[in-house]
């Protein structure tokens, strides 16, 4: 019965679920581009740079952004360890949270289409 209450509140949910394009915008500028760091890190990897001192550039970089209150971005982009393996190119395109969403619409879609057959 529990189960069967839980899935019925989270497909209410969903049905009525709002999202508003600013305040995604809005949230996803608050930390200075901070929030891409895990990615930037990823892409280092891809790279050849080793895990552990890909964690190390992209940690200094960010202590540094946020003690100075920079964007991200432009530490990275002005980082000689970093800009060796990333082009500003690269370091536009992975900055961008627009572009790391993944497969995330698509799930949330499925999830919606399958939620309306099941009422």
């Amino acid at each position: 019965m529990l189960t069967d209450y839980i899935i019925k509140l989270s497909l209410k949910l969903f049905k009525n679920l709002i999202f508003k394009p600013e305040n995604i915008e809005r949230n996803l500028n608050l930390s200075n581009g901070l929030i891409m760091a895990e990615r930037v890190m990823a892409e280092l990897t891809r790279k050849g740079v080793g895990r552990q001192t890909a964690y190390a550039l992209v940690r200094v970089c960010s202590m540094d952004a946020y003690e100075k209150g920079l964007g991200l971005k432009e530490v990275i982009s002005s980082s000689k360890e970093i800009t060796k393996y990333l082009s500003e190119d690269e370091i536009e395109e992975i900055m961008d949270p627009h572009t790391y969403i993944g497969s995330a619409v698509q799930i949330v879609e499925n999830v919606l289409s399958a939620s309306n057959n099941w009422f």
